[in-house]
């Protein structure tokens, strides 16, 4: 099998090559589009950075090397921590009815753009795939001739949204009633709520990697079979344990390739970050000295210094989003491939 998995792994590197090496303006913008709607961007995650400045600004002011002993209030009491302020449930309960019209109008229209965002995701997906197997990029004739199968996996998407979101809407909303109705009490009931956070918690994360695991396969087997949603999933749960088990292994070994791609692109990005903040420092420091000795408006080297740093911004990114993104791709199609060819 891991034989099998790395010859996979060599033709699609090969097969990336050969599609985005020479450099077609075409291919990549095409490339760049469709990822950007299918989610795929080599595998990076939002990062949040501390605001230091408040954090600083903020922090108390010391004349001296002693600390300052901590003032402990005079009154502290348990019903503190394991009770919700009365003010904040006595203002829910008096604006209950606008509040809940309130929540219903945003649930609903959070819904609605989901279930769009997810019908547009399905039918560029296909429009991908189909674009990789023909290694032609004709956005607007794939989009017509890949409808049906794009609205089979919409469906199949709309299906499994709807199971993420049951849980996750009526979980915290049976609290909230809970605590509102006094049938929930943090302190009689904490280990309760715990327990059901973290199981709510672990069903989020297994059903997002199955998720991710099945929109990386499931439109592939799409796109190379002709098949629908539904008889491809058909056609899995007809495998014998055998055959499921080797394809979990592939899943597994994919798996891991995902995640190490994904460590290789944000060692990479970390690197060429930093070759860019050194840069962009002595081009700081010419800045500088134009505005201090040649009387250079601040304001226009400022504009000059953001209209260069947002080309370097987003030719960095699609440097790295786009390679990483169609090479995973190519291997997902291999693997389709190694199994119709080696069932």
């Amino acid at each position: 099998m891991i034989h099998r998995f790395t010859n996979c792994v060599e033709e699609a590197f090969q097969l990336t090559k050969a599609l985005l090496w020479p450099f077609k303006a075409k291919v990549w913008l095409s490339l760049l589009f469709l990822n950007l709607f299918t989610g795929g961007w080599g595998g990076f995650s939002n990062i949040q950075i501390p605001d230091f400045p408040n954090f600083w600004k903020n922090a108390p002011a010391s004349d001296s090397l002693t600390p300052t002993p901590k003032t402990v209030p005079a009154e502290i009491t348990p019903e503190k921590f394991l009770y919700p302020p009365a003010q904040v449930f006595s203002f829910l309960r008096e604006n209950k009815k606008t509040i809940l019209t309130l929540l219903g109008i945003l649930v609903s229209l959070w819904l609605l753009l989901l279930a769009v965002w997810t019908w547009l995701y399905s039918r560029l997906k296909m429009v991908l795939i189909q674009c990789l197997l023909t290694k032609t990029f004709s956005l607007r004739r794939y989009w017509k001739e890949t409808q049906a199968l794009g609205e089979s996996l919409f469906r199949f998407n709309f299906v499994a949204l709807v199971l993420l979101a049951v849980p996750l809407l009526t979980g915290p909303a049976l609290v909230v009633r809970g605590f509102l109705k006094h049938t929930l009490v943090l302190k009689e009931h904490g280990l309760f709520l715990v327990l059901g956070g973290l199981a709510l918690l672990g069903y989020l994360l297994v059903f997002v990697f199955v998720m991710s695991v099945v929109n990386r396969f499931l439109p592939i087997y799409m796109g190379v079979t002709g098949q629908r949603g539904r008889e491809a999933i058909r056609y899995v749960f007809s495998l014998g344990a055998k055959k499921m088990m080797h394809g979990l292994g592939f899943v597994l070994l994919y798996t891991l390739l995902a995640i190490g791609t994904g460590i290789a692109m944000s060692i990479i990005l970390i690197m060429i970050i930093a070759t860019m903040a050194i840069l962009f420092g002595f081009a700081s420091l010419l800045g500088a000295l134009l505005v201090k000795f040649l009387a250079v408006p601040k304001f226009l080297v400022i504009s000059i210094g953001i209209l260069l740093a947002l080309p370097c911004a987003a030719g960095v990114f699609v440097l790295m989003a786009v390679p990483a993104e169609t090479f995973k791709n190519f291997v997902g199609l291999k693997l389709i491939e190694e199994h119709f060819k080696n069932p």
